[in-house]
C-alpha cells in the first residue's frame, strides 16, 4: 500500500482501515494480538463507516452527521495507529504480514542525503542602502525558494571589480566567502568597497557535512563606491 500510512481524505482512510481491520480479523494471533483488540479495531472501523456513509448521502448529509463522523474518524484513527505502531515495532512479525495492513517497516539505516550535485539559480533583485537583495531557487523557473534535499545552506561568495576591466566567468581559485543563507530572498550586507566597484556573486549549495556543490552562474550586482576615493575606506581616510 503506497502513500501515507493513515491517508488525508475520509474515504481513503476508510478504504485503508478496512483492510487492516479484516487482515487482523482473519488471524490477530499473526500480529500478536488478541480477539479482543481484534473486536476494539473493527468496531472502531466499522463505526466511523457507518458515520461516514450518513455524512455523504445527501439525504441524512448535515452538521450534525458531519460531526459525528469526524468523532469517529478521531476514534478510528487513534486506535489504527496504535496497533499499526506496534505492528511496525514488532521484528516477530513478518515483512509479509505487515504488507498485509499497509504497514511498512523502517529502513534500519538512514541514508544521508548528499549534497546536490547541481548549481543553484542566483538573481539579482535590486539594493537598498548598503544591502543587495538576491535570491536563490534549485532552477530556473521554480515557484519554490526552499533548498534542494541535501542542501542545508547556500554558500555565498563576492568579488570586487573595478569599473572597465573584465568581469570573470568565475570563482578565483581563493574566492572571497562572505556568509551563508537558509532561506531566500537574501539581504545581503556587503563589505564597503575602497572606490567605485563592481559587486559580483557566486553561491554554491553546501550541506552539514561541509561537503559543496558546484559554483553558480555569475550574478552581476552594480557599481559601489562611488562616494569613496581609492586608498579609502567609507568613512575615513587610508
Amino acid at each position: 500500500m503506497a502513500g501515507k500510512f493513515i491517508p488525508d481524505s475520509d474515504r481513503g482512510f476508510a478504504r485503508m482501515a478496512r483492510v487492516f481491520s479484516d487482515a487482523i480479523a482473519l488471524d490477530p494471533a499473526r500480529y500478536f494480538l488478541s480477539a479482543e483488540d481484534a473486536r476494539d479495531i473493527g468496531h472502531a472501523v466499522s463505526e466511523f463507516r457507518h458515520h461516514l456513509a450518513l455524512a455523504s448521502w445527501p439525504s441524512t448529509r448535515s452538521t450534525r452527521t458531519i460531526m459525528e463522523k469526524d468523532a469517529a474518524r478521531q476514534r478510528a484513527e487513534r486506535i489504527v495507529r496504535k496497533f499499526g505502531a506496534l505492528i511496525r515495532a514488532n521484528p516477530e512479525i513478518s515483512r509479509s504480514a505487515k504488507v498485509c495492513v499497509g504497514v511498512r517497516e523502517r529502513p534500519g539505516r538512514l541514508r544521508r542525503r548528499e549534497c546536490p550535485k547541481h548549481a543553484p539559480h542566483l538573481r539579482y533583485l535590486g539594493s537598498e542602502r548598503g544591502v543587495h537583495l538576491l535570491e536563490f531557487r534549485e532552477e530556473w523557473g521554480a515557484r519554490s525558494r526552499a533548498k534542494p534535499r541535501g542542501a542545508s545552506r547556500l554558500e555565498l561568495f563576492i568579488e570586487m571589480v573595478e569599473p572597465g576591466r573584465a568581469i570573470p566567468g568565475s570563482p578565483g581559485a581563493r574566492p572571497w566567502y562572505l556568509r551563508s543563507f537558509t532561506s531566500s530572498p537574501m539581504r545581503v550586507e556587503f563589505p564597503a568597497p575602497a572606490g567605485p566597484r563592481m559587486i559580483v556573486y557566486w553561491g554554491r549549495w553546501a550541506d552539514a557535512t561541509g561537503e559543496v556543490g558546484p559554483w553558480s552562474q555569475r550574478v552581476v550586482a552594480r557599481v559601489e563606491g562611488w562616494g569613496v576615493a581609492d586608498g579609502e575606506v567609507a568613512g575615513c581616510a587610508a
